[in-house]
């Protein structure tokens, strides 16, 4: 047999120091533009025939091994892991919905101030960080990405309502969920003034350098900022860094 673990599951194990290897069996362009550190590719669909002694030589591994395996939506992994199981190996596990669910993993860090709290959200696969600044029960969302149930969540575990939603420039390295989330909680959605140039054809309110937004009990500052986009701003809070 072999198990099925959720890609929070697949974290904990992780976090925890659990040695695994992690096959990952789609193409190898997919693989090499995005996989996880230390993972093997083996290339598997489930119409393939399943060859052990090709899998024990192109990957190194054998019965002993404690394998993870992974692909795109958790189809051919999971046919795979059934195989691996059936020829005797007996620690292997599939992550459930593969890359996708391992795409949607967040950690949340908390951090407490007098006058206000932040949750920072960690998109572990991908590296973006998206905050929710909280104070006196309204909070502001800046860099959502495109699972605003996240940011939701955040601001629901700081008994927070979600008030204004920044992005701190138009985002090309990945999908913003900013002007989604504005508009499902009919809120504002800032970006930066210099936004103009940007060829941005979608309705947002322009944030001045050092323009205030009030969220509750804190004022949040606009810093203009440009490097990486021309027109990028830093959230600041009126006494201390978000």
């Amino acid at each position: 047999m072999y198990e099925t673990i959720t890609a929070e599951e697949f974290r904990d194990r992780l976090d925890a120091g659990e040695s695994s290897t992690v096959v990952d069996t789609r193409a190898a362009e997919s693989f090499e533009s995005w996989r996880l550190a230390d993972s093997i590719q083996y290339f598997y669909k489930p119409f393939h025939e399943f060859d052990l002694a090709d899998f024990e030589t192109e990957t190194g591994l054998g019965p002993g091994d404690a394998i993870v395996t992974m692909c795109a939506k958790g189809k051919a992994s999971d046919d795979l892991a059934a195989e691996l199981a059936e020829a005797g190996y007996e620690n292997v596990a599939v992550v459930e919905d593969g890359m996708r669910a391992w795409s949607a993993v967040y950690d949340h860090t908390h951090i407490e101030y007098d006058d206000f709290a932040v949750v920072q959200l960690q998109r572990r696969a991908k590296g973006c960080l998206g905050y929710v600044v909280a104070s006196e029960g309204e909070a502001a969302v800046v860099d959502a990405t495109r699972h605003t149930d996240e940011f939701r969540e955040a601001a629901d575990e700081l008994d927070a309502e979600i008030v204004a939603v920044f992005d701190t420039h138009v985002h090309a390295d990945h999908i913003s969920g900013g002007r989604e989330l504005a508009g499902e909680l009919g809120v504002p959605y800032y970006l930066g003034a210099g936004a103009t140039d940007r060829s941005v054809d979608y309705d947002y309110r322009p944030l001045a350098p050092n323009e205030v937004v009030q969220v509750g009990g804190v004022d949040v500052k606009a810093l203009a900022t440009p490097g990486h986009t021309s027109e990028m701003v830093s959230i600041w809070s009126a006494t201390r860094p978000c």
